[in-house]
């Protein structure tokens, strides 16, 4: 029997495999990743600012009703070194996530949507999206100020420093 001929279909066929879905397909799987990406990234910004007030709520209860405790002074600190932590940890996870918007903006803009369809680009300049980072920021400034006034005032009056009244 003689070797089977190849038809001129089957040789021009390419030896490297081809993508299991289109382009298109493609950006649909990565898009709703990334967005999936930063929905846990919003979730877990959320649970280090429950954390932060738990612990330091924690500690000052605990505190407050162990004034002459020993390691006392160590103790009271404790509340703006957790809040200090958790905040970088949150202040990176809000760059990452600004990261993916802008690659999101840029998928966006390249698949060439109409004008206000796309939602990174429709939601991007809009006033919630400031108002959020802005309410995170006064999040964690506050939270730190207050265990921060804590911590010296009970340091002070740990020390037995008399703190006149306003």
């Amino acid at each position: 029997m003689l070797p089977r001929v190849a038809s001129g279909a089957e040789q021009a066929a390419p030896t490297a495999p081809s993508l299991p879905v289109g382009l298109e397909q493609y950006l649909l799987h990565e898009l709703a990743h990334v967005r999936a990406i930063e929905a846990q990234a919003a979730r877990e910004t959320r649970a280090l600012e429950t954390y932060a007030t738990l612990a330091s709520g924690a500690v000052w209860s605990f505190a407050v009703l162990n004034l002459d405790a020993p390691g006392f002074l160590g103790l009271i600190w404790l509340p703006m070194i957790v809040t200090q932590l958790l905040g970088l940890r949150a202040v990176s996870i809000y760059g990452i996530m600004r990261a993916m918007r802008r690659y999101l903006v840029r998928v966006e803009t390249r698949v060439a949507l109409p004008e206000g369809l796309g939602w990174e680009q429709f939601f991007g300049p809009a006033p919630q999206r400031k108002t959020r980072v802005t309410t995170a920021i006064v999040f964690w400034v506050l939270l730190s100020l207050s265990n921060l006034t804590v911590a010296v005032f009970l340091t002070l009056r740990h020390l037995g420093v008399r703190i006149p009244s306003l």
